[in-house]
């Protein structure tokens, strides 16, 4: 499983996260300090499946 979200100090093009999954789950960890609050974070998440390329989009808001 990869994830990916916008980092000014990350470079493009390269997942912020690459996990392997367990009994279909996977996750991330990060400090959501690091973006300001009020403001969207969108994530794209990409699973590979049997030769299978499966994406999907999420996101959270920091709060203050």
């Amino acid at each position: 499983m990869t994830a990916v979200w916008p980092d000014p100090n990350h470079q493009p093009g390269v997942p912020n996260c690459l996990t392997r999954t367990s009994y279909e789950l996977g996750s991330c960890a990060f400090p959501a300090e690091n973006f300001p609050p009020g403001e969207f974070v969108p994530i794209t998440i990409t699973f590979f499946f049997d030769g299978v390329k499966y994406t999907t989009q999420t996101g959270f808001t920091p709060q203050p």
